[in-house]
């Protein structure tokens, strides 16, 4: 089966019909019902935005530091 970027597709069950999002990667797929795909996409934008605040905290972090149950060395922030 193949899919592409971006489609959205038509799901039949039984003789109601219902739309739905699907995403998909090397990962794994999802089906996103039509109704929910706003409230997922903007959950999955906060999720992103606090992951992109960790990781600008794991860079600055400073390994040694840690070891020695400090977080950014010197520098303490």
């Amino acid at each position: 089966m193949s899919y592409q970027r971006g489609r959205q597709f038509d799901l039949r069950f039984g003789a109601d019909r219902a739309t739905a999002a699907i995403y998909a990667d090397r990962a794994g797929a999802v089906v996103i019902p039509a109704h929910s795909v706003r409230d997922v996409l903007t959950e999955a934008q906060h999720i992103q935005a606090e992951d992109e605040d960790f990781l600008a905290q794991i860079r600055n972090e400073d390994p040694s530091a840690l070891r020695t149950g400090r977080r950014f060395g010197r520098q303490e922030l």
